[in-house]
């Protein structure tokens, strides 16, 4: 199984269920391999982000929307599961399935930037 060191996940829309991980914060383009997403890449969309939240242990966002009566929830909902990915993805990794075949994101241990993280 093909393996990709990632330090940073961002949420460029949380309501489509579009996530990235990329090498490093500062990281123009998110890791390869990677889904088409409008004029971008991503490696979540739609319902697949509520996938992965289930897989590392967290709350879909429907159920977290409703626990915040869809008060400003997005940014919250980012940071708490970006905070929950990194942990998982610095002890066992997280294998996701992109472009057909089963890739192992992982993380070294204590450099994950949890999300909100200024990428300039």
């Amino acid at each position: 199984m093909e393996e990709v060191l990632v330090r940073y996940m961002s949420f460029p829309d949380i309501e489509d269920g579009v996530t990235s991980f990329y090498h490093f914060a500062t990281d123009k383009r998110c890791a390869e391999p990677s889904k088409r997403y409008t004029s971008s890449t991503c490696h979540t969309l739609g319902d697949e982000l509520d996938e992965l939240a289930l897989k590392v242990g967290f709350k879909k966002r429907e159920a977290f929307a409703k626990e915040r009566k869809k008060r400003s929830w997005k940014n919250s909902y980012a940071k708490e599961l970006s905070a929950i990915v990194g942990s998982v993805l610095e002890t066992q990794g997280i294998v996701w399935h992109v472009d057909g075949k089963d890739i192992l994101f992982r993380c070294p241990k204590d450099e994950f930037i949890s999300w909100p993280k200024n990428k300039k």
